[in-house]
């Protein structure tokens, strides 16, 4: 089965050839932990000092189930959990 089509609402093509396209959402996935909001950033330390921050919103159920789950196995627990924003 295909994805369906998605619903444009702005698209452009840069000098370069690649085109960016702005699309309709009905839901956004929020990453929880224990319930509550959180935002997720990890520092290396290795050269340059300083964070990166993760996304901890997702446009798709499944890319906000994969993070839940690789969070709970990074930090063995079961603590991350999702919610659907509306």
């Amino acid at each position: 089965m295909s994805r369906p089509k998605p619903d444009i609402i702005i698209s452009k093509t840069m000098d370069d050839g690649i085109t960016w396209d702005i699309l309709t959402t009905e839901y956004q996935y929020r990453i929880l932990y224990k319930g509550q909001v959180c935002a997720i950033r990890k520092s290396t330390g290795w050269t340059i000092q300083g964070f990166k921050y993760l996304k901890s919103t997702y446009p798709n159920e499944g890319s906000a189930i994969a993070q839940v789950n690789r969070l709970n196995a990074k930090f063995d627990c079961e603590d991350f959990s999702y919610a659907v924003i509306t």
